[in-house]
């Protein structure tokens, strides 16, 4: 994964991460539910990522 590759990433889990804070601020069960599935779905190239910056 390149620098710019992994900014990206970061970047889209960054926006992921706000749209669960979002959900649980609002209090939105399916939005939480589907908040974390995409959140979860990151774990492997979060650590991908952050090896590559």
């Amino acid at each position: 994964m390149t620098t710019e590759e992994a900014t990206r990433t970061l970047n889209t889990i960054r926006e992921d991460i706000e749209m669960l804070k979002e959900a649980v601020e609002l209090g939105n069960d399916s939005d939480k539910r589907a908040a974390i599935g995409r959140v979860a779905a990151w774990a492997p190239k979060l650590v991908e990522a952050a090896v590559a910056t």
